[in-house]
């Protein structure tokens, strides 16, 4: 008895296969339309159609919930499967040069193969997303050892991209020059702010060196080999000495050994995946007593943990502030949506700045 019943659930799933495989290959067919088209990868009304369609079809109303949990699932694979296809002629930009902690990290989260475009601000990042040159920007927003990368935060709200993934650096600083360099003969070190500040309890042993701020740790290395002056040094990483051909004077000398910067990657549009628990908030509120205060008790009336919080000034209105807030949880989940729809009673301006997956990050 059971023999048959089996052979005929063998038989279905031979069938569910082929079906399953088919659907596949016209995934890959609708991706490559979504992609000549500027379309996203979701599509909601499309998906609301098929589920009310299936609904119709089926006969025994018991098996109601397990079907469309199935086709969630379809649904959530279909998506993935268009993501890879778009991505994998994706471009990435980043700022630096070739040998910086933003192109490593870019490596680190899509792949070596990927095409990645340097540029030299972090703001031309954000105009060539903007112009289409690239798919991805990848941005450091905040370090372990000297906080937020405040311009960051100023061009997320300048710019109306969303964070779709986080990745976290394990950051080395060196003391980077010319092979015949030492540490008695430097006079001048160069390196991006944050490359500075992350060492400067090395550098208070050296206070007649000039410290000056460059556009990037990597470029700051490419400066130093066109100088072929040995009193001048950079601050970058290892991988930067060695694809300039340069010599490490001193290792390791960032002042927090585990320093780790946090890294974003944004996008024109919102991604969605089952996978995602991270939720990125953007707001300003009313310049009153409690305004700040009746937001953040939303989230501890839905019972959201809120894992970072960051201000920045509204600069055509002194005083004032907009915030950043990353919560845990899903878009989808009840408590969520309360609180999101709370929060937009209380605010000037709100949006939802991102949905990704959460990444394990600052050591401690």
């Amino acid at each position: 008895m059971i023999r048959d019943i089996r052979e005929k659930i063998d038989l279905i799933d031979d069938e569910l296969v082929k079906l399953i495989s088919r659907r596949i290959e016209l995934v890959e067919e609708v991706a490559g339309y979504k992609m000549a088209n500027n379309l996203d990868v979701k599509d909601t009304d499309r998906e609301l159609e098929i589920k009310r369609r299936l609904l119709g079809l089926i006969e025994n109303k018991d098996h109601q919930e397990e079907i469309l949990a199935l086709m969630e699932a379809v649904f959530d694979l279909s998506r993935k499967r268009q993501r890879g296809r778009i991505n994998a002629e994706a471009v990435i930009g980043y700022q630096g040069t070739k040998g910086s902690f933003s192109e490593e990290m870019a490596i680190d989260y899509f792949g070596e193969s990927m095409d990645k475009k340097a540029y030299e601000t972090f703001e031309e990042v954000f105009h060539a997303l903007a112009n289409k040159e690239i798919t991805y920007g990848v941005l450091p927003i905040e370090n372990s050892s000297t906080g937020a990368v405040k311009e960051i935060y100023d061009l997320l709200n300048r710019y109306s991209f969303f964070i779709v993934g986080e990745h976290y650096l394990k950051v080395n600083q060196h003391l980077i020059g010319l092979e015949n360099a030492k540490v008695d003969s430097i006079k001048e070190v160069y390196s991006h702010p944050q490359g500075i500040e992350q060492c400067e309890h090395f550098l208070s042993y050296y206070p007649g060196w000039k410290k000056v701020s460059y556009l990037n740790t990597a470029m700051s290395v490419a400066l130093v080999k066109k100088t072929q002056d040995p009193t001048i040094a950079a601050i970058a990483s290892e991988r930067a000495a060695k694809i300039h051909g340069l010599h490490i004077i001193k290792d390791t000398i960032n002042d927090n050994k585990l320093n780790t910067t946090r890294f974003i990657v944004i996008k024109g549009e919102m991604e969605e995946d089952a996978s995602f628990d991270k939720i990125s908030l953007m707001f300003t509120t009313a310049h009153t007593s409690g305004a700040l205060y009746n937001i953040l008790a939303v989230l501890a009336k839905n019972n959201i943990n809120m894992m970072k919080i960051e201000s920045r000034p509204l600069k055509h209105q002194p005083g004032q502030y907009f915030f950043f807030v990353d919560i845990e949880g899903k878009l989808g989940n009840e408590n969520v949506k309360r609180a999101l729809r709370d929060i937009n009673d209380h605010k000037r301006y709100f949006r939802v700045l991102g949905h990704y997956k959460k990444k394990e990050g600052f050591s401690s």
